[in-house]
């Protein structure tokens, strides 16, 4: 599965909701193709996607988890920022997430969400998200 090879970096907030963005890709998806990526998940390629939020510091230790709901999370046509203005990019995103507070309940701690990704015919890859989590005074 071609989704992501490493960790994205991004920043997370405390007691915050953060939603993350990606184009999924793999070798028995069906969607369009990404030069140097292989073909776009769509809904159809996918059986589950699961997340675990992990404190950096302590890796061993799940901080929360959950299942991804494929039909409102994976797109079967990349959007653009003409969709979803908070995509910064020329190409388009198929995957998007909003991660609920309970998964950075503490400030200036740096969280990995890991996405376990699997697909119809069998493939399983990964989609890292990895950041610190910026305290917030009123949390």
């Amino acid at each position: 599965m071609g989704s992501v090879s490493n960790s994205i970096d991004t920043q997370w907030y405390e007691d915050g909701s953060a939603t993350v963005y990606g184009r999924l890709t793999a070798a028995d998806a069906t969607g369009i193709s990404v030069v140097g990526q292989g073909k776009c998940l769509k809904q159809a390629d996918l059986s589950s996607i699961t997340f675990k939020t992990f404190d950096e510091a302590d890796p061993d230790t799940i901080v929360n988890s959950g299942t991804v709901t494929i039909a409102s999370s994976i797109f079967d046509t990349l959007q653009t920022s003409t969709d979803d203005p908070a995509w910064p990019f020329d190409l388009g995103f198929n995957f998007r997430h909003t991660l609920a507070p309970a998964n950075f309940p503490t400030g200036d701690k740096t969280y990995v969400v890991e996405y376990k990704i699997t697909t119809t015919g069998g493939s399983v890859g990964w989609a890292v998200f990895r950041g610190q989590a910026m305290g917030m005074h009123t949390s």
